[in-house]
């Protein structure tokens, strides 16, 4: 078994807190809120979320580089093909999920929006 010390629990403070900062902005209760109080950044929220997982998830990244622990765990054979191959097919996945990414936050401003929706977007692009 692994030797637990401050490293792990370092990194177990980093992943649980960039889980709890993630889930709590990915609420609809906190968006609800957040946009209530200010309706003017309604478009500029996603790229605000998508800010602030990039920025919480760089110390996870550094405390995983700079441990040099042994492995948690290990796939022998056939299941480190599997692994891989499922993870890069997520790869895949979310490269062809940002076509659709890029073409919601492309999209010219409808003639019925607000005009405050309309500044926000140009804002925010």
């Amino acid at each position: 078994m692994a030797e637990f010390n401050s490293t792990m629990i370092l990194l177990m403070l980093a992943w649980g807190g960039f889980f709890l900062i993630h889930s709590l902005l990915a609420s609809l209760n906190f968006k609800k809120n957040l946009l209530t109080r200010f309706p003017h950044y309604a478009a500029c929220y996603r790229l605000a979320y998508n800010l602030v997982a990039v920025i919480t998830l760089i110390p996870v990244v550094l405390i995983h580089a700079l441990y040099e622990g042994k492995p948690v765990y290990h796939w022998p054979g056939i299941f480190s093909i599997i692994t891989t191959v499922l993870a890069i097919l997520a790869l895949i996945a979310f490269i062809w999920s940002l076509k659709y990414y890029l073409i919601t936050t492309q999209r010219k401003p409808s003639s019925r929006a607000s005009p405050a929706l309309v500044e926000c977007e140009v804002r925010c692009t």
